[in-house]
């Protein structure tokens, strides 16, 4: 075989390898390629899809009771979707601190627990 066939040769099978791993990327779902998991601590209050930061306590209470999601809300009034609702079962409209990881915008907890009256 001539050098210039093997070139050629050579320059085929690095296409196709290319070609390969381009399909097998295009065809391997999003989650295998994310990021793993992000560890956070926060504290805030379990609140209800419904009224967001607006109301707490026994409205909280009503509304989760009622069917809508459990989110957290933070100190800082930012809303967070709660990726295991069942997590939040007992502290629905409580002030709380939780530890869980963050994944796609939503919060899986690992552990919840009362968090002690916010000073002012």
């Amino acid at each position: 075989m001539s050098f210039r066939n093997r070139i050629l040769l050579l320059s085929f099978l690095h296409s196709c390898i290319v070609c390969c791993l381009v399909c097998v990327m295009a065809v391997t779902p999003p989650s295998v390629h994310a990021a793993a998991p992000n560890p956070v601590s926060l504290s805030g209050w379990i609140g209800d899809s419904k009224c967001g930061t607006k109301m707490f306590g026994y409205c909280a209470k009503a509304c989760i009771g009622g069917g809508e999601k459990p989110i957290l809300v933070t100190e800082a009034r930012e809303v967070i979707s709660i990726a295991n609702p069942e997590s939040t079962k007992g502290f629905e409209g409580e002030r709380v601190a939780v530890k869980g990881t963050m994944e796609e915008g939503k919060l899986t907890i690992t552990a919840i627990e009362l968090a002690p009256p916010k000073k002012q």
